[in-house]
């Protein structure tokens, strides 16, 4: 093959090679990202192995709970008017005033009296006097950007009751014992799942299963608000307030909780965009390595095509002096080439005409075993002395002399005189 073909084909391979390299990087990158992002999602899930409380579905009364304040008691507290009752109307033909009135009823019919708790609020606040919290972790599962959600369980207000002979309790009481039902009472529905420190210890997995595509993220996602009643001192449940949960009470009193709004933990790629920076790192130590093993063949090859270029280009006297110095026979050594080239060597210096130096070069091959041929030039000359090339049209004199031509290049030990003389008549022919 032309060498100037090679350096088509390895340009070709070049950009072949390159856009392989990127198409190669890219799918490994996509494989990657989804092999990290399955992998993380399953630590994760396997740390919520126990979460549920029985359901069929995971929701929040699922999860694990913990109490960052371990019922620290309340102490600043006021109190707070007691929702007039309904009037009941005759002509309430839809029954909602004494809907109302019963809910009222089993609200606040047996309350002797309410007071709100300092939970937070803004215009009452006391820190460290919010009574308790219960934060509860769950795993959801799902899609990536909700897979974790906490909320927060907090008392806000307390009703004692009536009671027949005075109530005794007390609103720290009523507040301490509530905390003692959430987190010991298997009546609770999470007593089970809940032990002190856990959130802390938990959230340290969870974080420890972070990879190196992926983390876990806070999300803030306005479009799941918990709907239900304001609570004393709060917010909208649209601006992100709290809303009325449930109760614990007994005879004596009862503790009114609210539930935060749920906050939303995803698994998410980090912010640095790490599959970016790897991708663009592979890319640039492929195409710079696919380059240097391009570009050294290209050098190679123009070496080759330069070296080659200059060989042809030299005159035969050039070419035998070359060949035929006893210093080209002495790696590896051979006494008897040398001996034999050191005699040819001077006459090769002498000799002064075209056929002196083809009498040298005959016997250049013979003695030395020099080839002043290439396999190439041999095989364009057979091409061009092919007595086929004179069929058509057919021209049986050319026919002739061309066959006696093609038989002499075809000779085992062409010697470079017959060689001359073919290229010769093969001029000849062609005129």
């Amino acid at each position: 093959m032309k060498k100037p073909i090679i350096l088509v084909i390895l340009f070709l391979l070049w950009i072949g090679a390159s856009i392989s390299a990127f198409l190669l990087i890219d799918k490994y990158i996509e494989n990657k990202d989804n092999r990290l992002r399955r992998e993380i999602r399953k630590k994760i899930e396997n740390l919520f192995v126990n979460q549920s409380a029985g359901g069929p579905i995971i929701t929040l009364e699922d999860g694990f709970f913990d109490s960052p304040m371990n019922g620290m008691p309340v102490k600043n507290y006021k109190k707070a008017s007691i929702p007039a009752k309904p009037s009941k109307s005759t002509n309430d033909y839809y029954g909602i005033n004494e809907a109302l009135l019963e809910d009222w009823k089993n609200s606040y019919g047996d309350v002797a009296s309410l007071w709100d708790l300092n939970w937070g609020d803004a215009n009452y606040r006391n820190i460290g006097d919010e009574g308790w919290q219960i934060v509860g972790t769950c795993c959801i599962g799902g899609r990536d950007d909700e897979f974790i959600r906490t909320i927060v369980l907090f008392p806000y207000r307390v009703a004692l009751k009536k009671i027949e002979w005075g109530n005794h309790y007390s609103v720290p009481q009523a507040v301490s014992e509530a905390y003692d039902f959430f987190t010991s009472d298997s009546k609770s529905g999470i007593s089970d799942r809940f032990e002190i420190g856990s959130h802390s210890r938990l959230w340290s997995k969870i974080y420890d299963c972070e990879n190196e595509y992926y983390g876990i993220h806070r999300v803030e996602n306005y479009h799941s608000r918990r709907i239900g009643n304001t609570i004393p001192g709060g917010i909208s449940p649209k601006e992100g307030g709290p809303v009325e949960c449930t109760w614990m009470h007994n005879g004596y009193f009862r503790v009114y909780i609210a539930v935060s709004q749920e906050a939303h933990y995803g698994i998410s790629k980090h912010g640095w965009n790490p599959d970016i920076e790897e991708r663009n790192k592979l890319l640039l130590w492929w195409l710079s390595g696919i380059a240097i093993i391009f570009l050294v063949s290209i050098i190679i090859v123009c070496v080759k095509i330069h070296k080659d270029n200059k060989i042809k280009s030299e005159t035969l006297k050039h070419k035998l002096l070359r060949l035929c110095s006893p210093k080209a026979f002495m790696n590896p050594y051979n006494k008897e080439l040398v001996d034999k080239a050191n005699i040819l060597y001077p006459k090769i210096v002498d000799a002064d005409s075209k056929e002196g130096l083809i009498s040298c070069a005959d016997e250049a091959q013979e003695l030395l075993g020099v080839a002043l041929v290439s396999s190439l030039e041999l095989s364009e000359l057979k091409k061009l002395a092919d007595p086929a090339n004179f069929t058509k049209p057919y021209n049986a004199e050319k026919i002739s002399a061309a066959n006696e031509i093609f038989s002499i290049l075809s000779q085992p030990q062409l010697k470079y005189s017959d060689f001359v003389a073919a290229k010769k008549q093969i001029k000849e022919l062609y005129k």
